[in-house]
């Protein structure tokens, strides 16, 4: 049984005191913290109170290996543990082992195998997830649900602990809480317990870390496509495979890595790294590379080399970010760009171990992850951050300015040439040369500074643009809701208020240019009213009267007919009506105008009389009707005596349309 570290006995204890009262619980563990130990610490714990059983997921064979050697170590062969039974220790993974052993106490899988084995699973009481990361958010199909689902769905009380140096994932942001992006959905609320690298380099467990960071690839890289999510391969490939890039690793090495033992190197592609490893050979620099394409007894034979110091640099691509401990690794040289803060932060952890006579590892970035993610203690996450295009502060996801951005606070640069410092954060900006290979010591105590108030100002830049947006959001509102409003006046009638006519301009004849009315000859006048319910001004209304009912004649526009007869039946005018322009005008002077008028508001501001009816008559002398049986222009002499008797009656307001 192996005795557990102040910080890793914390980190049991806090999760312990956070299971009773949530499902999903989240550890962070800086590379080299030991975060296999406590999680076999916890396995042991809960087996040895209550019997419960553990699930470890791990997606790697390297890992499932870790895992089941350290509970073998935990709980060895013979040994009860607390005086109780020994657990029963089973492993799930085809590329480890063809057995099956779903049913032990404690189970390791890799969830490749043991989702094609669900049914063999009995209950599980606490699963733990090996680098968590990965998976997917909740409301995506993957994997790790259906198993997560199943494991609920035999045991609804069951424990779902996640384990990461790296809770962020590559266009998700943070796996905990509500920083993701839009659309996604965390299985944790937050972090339960925090084991810093920062934290475990000030108690000795980690050596301090040294680096020289190149900016000079920047512009290249900038150009490159992003549509994955991270820089295309093929792109990166064909950039860092050129005799200048290959050259400049090998130079960087021999200056400022002469006294180091092994270096680890991160390529590209496995054409890359074999190139890389050539050049190293060239260069007189013992050098092997190690990949997927390779044979396992290969690639573990180089690797046995480099850890007893017969190869001092090792290239490799992504076979060394997880589960591969080497602490006699005093070097790493950075030659794959990457937009995934998480692949960032695992590359340099690999050098972090101590060793015996290491005091520090040196960090050779030479194509620009320290500038592009700041400090690997507290890189920058972005929610909903997709490669460079989020990965700065103040950065909406998905943008890509064309211009250049300050690292710190995301705020685009000034056009030409750059300044010494950004305009609105105050933060250094680092001096591009595009000619030459320029490694630059990096702080990362003012790094970590720099990014704090850059996040800062990037927080109230974001704020003004929320608030900004909001009030942009709320007038456009306001104007909808003006219109609904004014829309439903109008089908509602509108507002109607009751005038005092002030005055009443002389009448002219007016011609037309409305549409199918144009050139039609009327009377035009214009009222104009005062009400307490309109302050401000008088109201105008505009008449076009139609004596001659030319409108409705030419276009069907009765309605100007029947405006005609009201507003002569309004202001007193005697019957029969004008029946041409002229004629009004000459019997304009009998009309009497009332004192007082409705009017009837509408969309617009615009108002319109509202007219009183027209008097009704009897039913057999309705305007273009004779008695019963005498229809107007129909065959008889009779009908025609009906239809000239319907015109002479001038008392009646109906007899004939105008």
């Amino acid at each position: 049984m192996f005795t557990l570290r102040p910080y890793q006995r914390d980190a049991l204890s806090a999760l312990v005191a956070a299971a009773p009262s949530r499902q999903f619980l989240l550890l962070q563990a800086a590379t080299g913290a030991g975060k296999t130990v406590v999680f076999c610490a916890l396995a042991r714990y809960y087996f040895t109170r209550w019997g419960m059983r553990t699930l470890v997921l791990a997606h790697r064979s390297i890992l499932v290996r870790q895992a089941m050697d350290k509970l073998l170590c935990d709980w060895p062969a013979g040994e009860d543990g607390d005086g109780g039974r020994r657990p029963a220790l089973g492993l799930v993974c085809a590329s480890v082992s063809p057995r099956r052993e779903a049913d032990a106490d404690v189970v390791v899988a890799s969830p490749q195998t043991l989702k094609n084995h669900l049914d063999e699973l009995p209950k599980v009481d606490v699963v733990v997830i090996d680098e968590c990361h990965r998976v997917a958010p909740k409301n995506q199909e993957s994997t790790y649900r259906a198993i997560i689902e199943a494991v609920l769905a035999r045991r609804p009380g069951a424990r779902v602990v996640g384990v990461t140096a790296t809770p962020w994932r590559l266009g998700q942001g943070c796996i905990y809480g509500t920083r993701a992006a839009a659309g996604t959905v965390n299985w944790w609320e937050r972090i339960d317990c925090r084991i810093s690298m920062a934290e475990l380099q000030r108690q000795g467990f980690l050596v301090p870390l040294r680096a020289l960071s190149c900016p000079s690839l920047r512009g290249e890289l900038a150009g490159l496509d992003l549509s994955s999510g991270d820089y295309s391969e093929a792109q990166l490939a064909k950039l860092m495979s050129r005799p200048l890039e290959l050259d400049s690793a090998v130079k960087a090495f021999l200056e400022h890595g002469a006294g180091r033992s092994r270096c680890v190197a991160f390529c590209c592609t496995i054409a890359h790294a074999a190139m890389l490893a050539r050049r190293f050979r060239q260069a007189g620099i013992a050098a092997a590379a190690v990949d997927s394409g390779r044979e396992t007894f290969d690639n573990q034979s180089r690797l046995d080399d480099f850890k007893l110091g017969r190869l001092r640099v090792l290239c490799n691509v992504g076979m060394l970010t997880e589960g591969w401990d080497c602490p006699e690794v005093d070097c790493l040289l950075l030659c794959r760009p990457t937009m995934s803060p998480a692949l960032y932060v695992q590359m340099v952890g690999r050098g972090l171990r101590p060793a015996p006579g290491k005091r520090d590892c040196l960090l050779l970035d030479l194509v620009d992850n320290v500038g592009r993610h700041g400090s690997p203690n507290a890189p920058r996450i972005v929610p909903g951050a997709r490669a460079g295009e989020a990965g700065l502060p103040g950065q909406e996801p998905g943008e890509r300015p064309g211009r250049p951005v300050c690292q710190w606070c995301g705020a685009l640069l000034p056009e030409g040439a750059r300044p010494a410092a950004c305009p609105e954060c105050q933060g250094p900006l680092a001096v591009v040369n595009n000619t030459r290979l320029e490694l630059l010591e990096v702080d990362f105590e003012h790094v970590e500074l720099w990014q704090a108030r850059g996040e800062e100002v990037a927080r109230a830049r974001r704020e003004r643009a929320r608030q900004l947006a909001e009030q942009l959001r709320e007038a456009r509102e306001a104007a909808a809701r003006a219109k609904e409003e004014a829309m439903a006046r109008r089908l509602a009638g509108g507002r109607t208020f009751e005038a005092r006519l002030v005055q009443m301009s002389a009448p002219a004849v007016h011609a037309s240019s409305q549409g199918r009315l144009a050139g039609l000859s009327m009377v035009r006048c214009q009222l104009l009213f005062e009400s307490a319910e309109r302050p401000g001004g008088l109201i105008p209304v505009s008449l076009i009267l139609d004596p001659e009912g030319a409108g409705a004649k030419s276009s069907g526009a009765r309605w100007l007919s029947l405006l005609t007869r009201r507003f002569w039946d309004a202001f007193g005018g005697r019957r029969p009506l004008p029946r041409t322009c002229q004629d009004m005008l000459a019997r304009w002077g009998e009309l009497t105008p009332p004192a007082t008028l409705p009017l009837k508001e509408g969309t617009k501001g615009f108002v319109n009389v509202q007219w009183p009816p027209e008097a009704k008559a009897g039913k057999d002398a309705k305007a273009g009707k004779g008695t019963k049986g005498t229809k107007a222009g129909k065959g008889t002499k009779g009908a025609k005596a009906g239809k000239d008797a319907g015109a002479s009656q001038a008392p009646q307001p109906d007899a004939g349309k105008n």
